[in-house]
């Protein structure tokens, strides 16, 4: 599961907003990456997928929001051989 946040509190001032991407595994019930998204969520998404090692996603399925709903992160998955679902 991925899913971008926006850290409570910040942003205050002039400080800009921290903007975060989280990739979990539903069946252990744990986060197993964090990035900052420094631009878009989706460049994060694909950055946290290569840092996992994540090249063998045959027969998973990567679910997100529409955030995520980009033909770039699409094919980022598919590439490693699994599918998406966007909600």
């Amino acid at each position: 599961m991925a899913d971008g946040k926006v850290l409570r509190g910040s942003g205050k001032g002039k400080s800009p907003q921290v903007r975060l991407v989280e990739v979990w595994a539903r069946s252990l019930g744990q986060t197993l990456a964090q990035a900052r998204a420094e631009g878009s969520e989706q460049g994060a998404l694909l950055e946290l997928l290569e840092r996992l090692g994540a090249e063998g996603l045959a027969g998973k399925v990567v679910m997100g929001d529409a955030g995520f709903l980009y033909p770039e992160v699409a094919r980022g998955v598919r590439a490693k051989g699994g599918s998406t679902s966007w909600s």
